[in-house]
């Protein structure tokens, strides 16, 4: 096997270390398990001092419905996606790494077209890809733009899309949930009124009834804050990409 068969072989048989089972994301047995059990929680914590472990319950439960087993991985990907300022995969981001290194490359012939690029130069052995790019010989720019295509930016770009999907749509439930349980508290505050009940009262119980939309509004912005920080990496993910191919097509058409 020739060192270009083997850094492609490398190439397509790494994980990312994200991924999610999209045979299983959605209404899944566990995920309804889930749902049920969370929302039976709530209701057992149907008190004013439990209401934030309440609507925790149900966005645990909304995230399990949609997500079904893969919740550890999609929280996984919020925790780097608040705390890291690349990608939260670490395939893709080896994608910057490569688009750096060809960056330097590309200064030793960019404006010289009679200039070829040295594939000999140690920076390609600093980053996998950036050394399988170099080998162009048995491969054109086109397949070597597919291959990445295929296993990295297929990849990652899955990855992002699931995350937007789900929090997006439990940040639009979070409200009702919240409405929901603001309804239910004036309910039973007015099922209680009687001809002696205090005005002060009565405002008093409607005003911890509301606590629920409240966090069910917390909740939602949380979830869409996340949901829009995840579009901000993807859209940031097709730009590596077309930095890349420019990359490859410069480096090919200069050699």
């Amino acid at each position: 096997m020739s060192a270009n068969e083997d850094l492609l072989k490398e190439i397509l048989t790494r994980d990312n270390d994200i991924q999610f089972n999209q045979h299983s994301v959605g209404a899944g047995f566990v995920g309804t398990i889930i749902l049920v059990l969370s929302f039976c929680i709530a209701l057992a914590l149907n008190e004013v001092k439990f209401f934030g472990w309440m609507m925790t319950s149900v966005a645990v439960g909304l995230l399990a419905f949609n997500i079904d087993t893969d919740i550890l991985n999609l929280t996984k990907a919020c925790g780097r996606i608040v705390f890291r300022n690349r990608h939260v995969s670490d395939l893709a981001n080896e994608l910057i790494e490569c688009n750096q290194i060809l960056d330097e490359v590309e200064k030793e012939f960019i404006g010289n077209t009679d200039k070829q690029v040295d594939t000999n130069a140690p920076i390609f052995r600093k980053n996998k890809m950036a050394e399988f790019i170099k080998e162009k010989k048995e491969m054109d720019s086109k397949t070597i733009i597919n291959t990445f295509e295929n296993r990295l930016y297929n990849d990652t770009d899955e990855t992002y899309a699931t995350c937007i999907n789900v929090l997006e749509a439990v940040g639009n439930l979070m409200p009702l949930a919240g409405l929901i349980g603001t309804v239910y508290g004036i309910k039973i505050t007015l099922d209680g009124m009687g001809n002696s009940t205090q005005i002060a009262t009565i405002t008093s119980n409607i005003a911890v009834a509301m606590q629920t939309t409240l966090w069910g509004a917390g909740y939602s912005i949380m979830f869409k804050v996340l949901a829009s920080r995840f579009k901000q990496k993807r859209e940031a993910l097709d730009y590596d990409f077309e930095r890349l191919k420019n990359h490859i097509e410069l480096i090919h058409k200069g050699s």
